[in-house]
């Protein structure tokens, strides 16, 4: 009996990472997750879709609030709506996945959104069951924000998406790549060679100058 169950919960893992696998090689090849990793999601659909994404705002702040990212991305992307909502809620996806050059367009053109429009701070009332499962919601979850009943889920913008942007500033600068150039002095001079950061083009120094002390050109120089 205990070897059936133990071979039971080895195939019941083994189904479950299957499952998984499958998932996410599914995501990875759709077209629309695709463009969202890539930066090029497109929130283009206007007015006409507005009410589609009020129906919708409960479901995104649920998926939103569990964790849930990649279905957050894709009901956002399916719903074409563009505000500064969808806008943050695709940033703080694309974060969280670790797609973090996407993150920051997206984060920008939440603050883009809130500047010119649409705002969801200036949108139309949502319908008035919605309006109360959100409402619902946001107090659940403890949504941040001034208020959890405001009109864009108790987020407050731009202030949203300048925090989300600045934190993702600060990881790209962690994970940026240092490249080096290579100093050389002149042919027949003393000196050891010198590394610093820079990009790898070529610069040329006059004759019977000393290469630079600092980082103030790029690329490899070479003294004739």
């Amino acid at each position: 009996m205990r070897n059936r169950l133990r071979w039971w919960s080895v195939g019941l893992s083994i189904t479950v990472l299957i499952v998984c696998a499958t998932q996410n090689a599914v995501a990875q090849n759709d077209p629309l997750m695709n463009q969202f990793r890539l930066g090029y999601a497109a929130l283009n659909c206007g007015p006409s879709c507005q009410p589609t994404w009020l129906a919708q705002r409960a479901q995104a702040l649920v998926l939103y609030k569990s964790g849930q990212w990649q279905g957050l991305a894709m009901l956002i992307m399916q719903t074409g709506y563009g505000d500064d909502l969808t806008w943050y809620y695709l940033g703080s996806a694309a974060q969280s996945r670790g797609y973090l050059e996407a993150a920051q367009r997206y984060y920008r053109a939440s603050e883009s959104s809130t500047a010119t429009g649409p705002a969801c701070a200036t949108e139309i009332a949502v319908p008035q069951g919605v309006q109360a499962l959100t409402q619902a919601l946001s107090a659940l979850f403890n949504a941040p924000g001034a208020s959890p009943t405001n009109a864009c889920d108790g987020f407050v913008f731009p202030a949203a998406a300048e925090v989300g942007l600045g934190n993702v500033m600060a990881e790209l600068a962690l994970h940026k790549p240092t490249r080096h150039r290579i100093y050389r002095r002149p042919h027949g001079t003393a000196g050891s060679v010198r590394r610093a950061a820079s990009s790898p083009s070529i610069v040329e120094a006059p004759a019977g100058t000393a290469p630079p002390t600092s980082a103030s050109s790029s690329g490899i120089v070479e003294a004739k």
